[in-house]
């Protein structure tokens, strides 16, 4: 089993899609999805992307797992810092 597509079936769960709309979203038939699971593959880069936009996520996590990403980090400290900034200001 592909641990590519057990992350795509948590997020489906998790934001309450189904897989058929995830196929019919990317243009990729059923068959793909679970050739992907049973042969332990990946898609083509341009299906990751398209996969990963649809389920608001990016492609290194759908890969490794690894959540992390330095941009929505820095993206987060920054909006704590305006935020405190704010509060400071009212």
């Amino acid at each position: 089993m592909s641990i590519f597509t057990e992350r795509i079936d948590n997020l489906l769960k998790e934001k309450k899609k189904t897989k058929k709309e995830l196929f019919n979203h990317i243009g990729i038939s059923s068959q793909s999805f679970y050739d992907w699971k049973n042969r332990n593959t990946i898609p083509a880069a341009d299906i990751a992307v398209k996969i990963a936009q649809y389920l608001n996520t990016t492609v290194e996590y759908l890969i490794t797992g690894n959540k992390s990403n330095p941009l929505i980090d820095e993206n987060k400290e920054l909006k704590n810092k305006i935020d405190k900034a704010i509060n400071i200001l009212q």
